[in-house]
């Protein structure tokens, strides 16, 4: 459990941190040339703002039905790994959200146009740490 608990903190961590790479990236690479169009802009917007409605649900779905079998036997290796994956699955939902920002600034919108999005996956990201199982639950 411990190691579990310990790696997916790692993973968290390096997340977060590629998130800073992606806003970072998308101030130093060349952009598109031209002015992007603002429906481009609203449906990636939408997509992340869907992504972000689809992740409590799915933790919901994932995490704390295996954080229950959890605790009533620590030993269960099936709940354990659901466990792991739901964590990593909200950590890749919480990542493409910043990915979004990092498309935008490629396509050529402005820092004030994508910052939410970088914001956003780190916020959420440092929002779904890791928790115990027992925790979970509490």
């Amino acid at each position: 459990m411990e190691s579990s608990l310990k790696m997916l903190q790692l993973v968290r961590i390096f997340m977060v941190g590629s998130l800073v790479i992606y806003a970072l990236l998308g101030e130093w690479l060349a952009h598109a040339p031209g002015s992007p169009k603002p429906v481009v802009f609203y449906a990636i917007a939408i997509v992340g703002i869907t992504m972000i409605a689809l992740i409590f649900p799915v933790r919901r779905a994932t995490i704390t039905l295996a954080a229950a079998t959890l605790a009533a036997n620590p030993d269960d290796r099936v709940a354990m790994t659901r466990w792991r994956m739901g964590h990593l699955l909200t950590f890749a939902m919480c990542e493409a959200v910043g990915l979004y920002g990092l498309v935008l600034r490629f396509m050529g919108f402005p820092l004030s146009r994508t910052w939410f999005f970088y914001v956003a996956a780190i916020l959420l990201m440092l929002y779904f740490a890791p928790q115990s199982p027992s925790k979970t639950l509490s």
